[in-house]
């Protein structure tokens, strides 16, 4: 129970910070991100918008995502950019410029 609610004292920050960092996202590399009502940790982007697999995959993680909540969900591989508060600006700005160098339109 402590715990709960030493962690939901960063709810706010974390999700203000989350909020900020997609519309810089969505600004920056003009793409139209589907919000919902849950705002992850980690921004999944399709692996298939990419180039230069190698280079994202030494430093973000790639793994299997789905959007859909259907019974025979696809899942395709994504990559995950971080969001959240335990990462730095300074690690933001890295990996964001990491994906938008690789990013196919």
């Amino acid at each position: 129970m402590i715990n709960i609610e030493r962690c939901l004292k960063n709810f706010d920050i974390n999700k203000e910070i989350i909020i900020k960092r997609l519309n810089f996202i969505k600004k920056e590399m003009k793409i139209n991100l589907k919000r919902t009502e849950r705002l992850g940790p980690v921004l999944p982007l399709p692996l298939k918008n990419f180039k230069n697999i190698n280079n994202l995959s030494k430093n973000l993680l790639i793994r299997h995502h789905s959007d859909s909540i259907e019974k025979k969900t696809i899942f395709k591989k994504h990559i995950l950019l971080p969001l959240h508060f335990k990462i730095s600006k300074k690690e933001f700005n890295k990996y964001f410029k990491l994906i938008q160098k690789n990013y196919i339109k």
